[in-house]
Formats: C-alpha cells, sequence, structure tokens
C-alpha cells in the first residue's frame, strides 16, 4: 500500500454500496420481482434474469469489461460463483502501469460504473458500450488516486505559474500557452 492512499472502500458510499451487493440487498430484478414491486426481472443489457451476480460478472455487458480492463492478468467472470467470489479474486488483480491507475484497486470503480450504467438505461434511457463504461471505469479511478494523493505543487511549478501570471499583469497584450511535453 501506498503512504497516504485511501482505497475507494473507505469511501462510505461506496463501502455501503459494496456491502449491499455483497448482502444481495441491491434493488435487481430478481430482489424486485420476490418483494411483489415489479414482475419484470430482465437483465437491461441482455434481457436475461437480473441477479447481482449476473449484473456484475456473467452479462456480456460485465463480461466484456472485466475481461478487458487493464489487469496484469485476465479474470474469467464466467468461472466465478458468487458476488463475493468475484470480489475477493479482483481484490487481488493488479492494474497494467500505462492506464494511470497506481496501485489503487480498479474493481469498485467497475462495479459502481455497471451500476450506474444499468441505471442510466432504466431510468433514463441512456445506453452506454462496456468500452465507454471501461473508460469511465479508468476515469474514476484516475480521478479517486489523484484526490488522495498529499504531495504539494513543486515550488519551481508555483514560482513559474506566479511569474508568467506577473508579467500577464504587467503586459495585458501578452498570451500565455501552456502546454505539456506531450
Amino acid at each position: 500500500m501506498v503512504k497516504g492512499y485511501m482505497a475507494p472502500t473507505n469511501f462510505p458510499k461506496t463501502r455501503f454500496f459494496l456491502w449491499k451487493a455483497m448482502r444481495g440487498a441491491l434493488p435487481v430484478g430478481e430482489n424486485l420481482r420476490a418483494r411483489g414491486i415489479n414482475s419484470d426481472a430482465s437483465c437491461p443489457f441482455c434481457g436475461e434474469r437480473e441477479t447481482t451476480l449476473h449484473l456484475f460478472a456473467k452479462c456480456d455487458f460485465a463480461s466484456w469489461i472485466w475481461r478487458n480492463a487493464p489487469f496484469q492478468r485476465n479474470l474469467d467472470p464466467n468461472a466465478i460463483p458468487s458476488l463475493r467470489a468475484l470480489i475477493e479474486q479482483a481484490k487481488i488483480l493488479i492494474c497494467l502501469p500505462p492506464c494511470g491507475i497506481g496501485f489503487g484497486p480498479l474493481f469498485p470503480w467497475i462495479i459502481w460504473a455497471i451500476w450506474i450504467n444499468r441505471n442510466q438505461r432504466i431510468f433514463n434511457e441512456k445506453s452506454s458500450t462496456p468500452a465507454e463504461t471501461l473508460t469511465q471505469v479508468l476515469a474514476l479511478a484516475q480521478e479517486w488516486n489523484l484526490a488522495q494523493s498529499h504531495n504539494p505543487p513543486s515550488p519551481l511549478i508555483l514560482s513559474t505559474t506566479h511569474s508568467t501570471l506577473i508579467s500577464t499583469l504587467r503586459d495585458p497584450r501578452m498570451v500565455t500557452c501552456h502546454t505539456d511535453a506531450a
């Protein structure tokens, strides 16, 4: 673990969501049908019976995301017997370096993004592809990791920015363009 790193599972909303998923307490089709709330228990992505395990692992939509996530080794969601097993196996997966995730876990963001896209499809009639969802997952994980860093900005960057700002204030005709070396 990186010093000062707080996993997204420490974030109360994500932690509570994962707890509800593990306990089978999410309002997925099967649970709604059992409570007599909704007779349609089909998955919004594929039309099969929607259970928690199906939604987050077995569905073609979720399965594509797990197979294509930038992990060091692949996870076969079709071989997973339960959501608990999925989370246990996903916790030890290591993200490949180019994705910018670092040492943070990716599995909470995958599960969260699948849930959000499911709800967008049901309630707002908006659909995303698995590839778009995976891009969203990576962006969420990167954003979380950046927000957890406690490194103050370099004094060199601050002084350069400050001197540029002062120069701009002195000469309003001066145009400044900030770029990275990419």
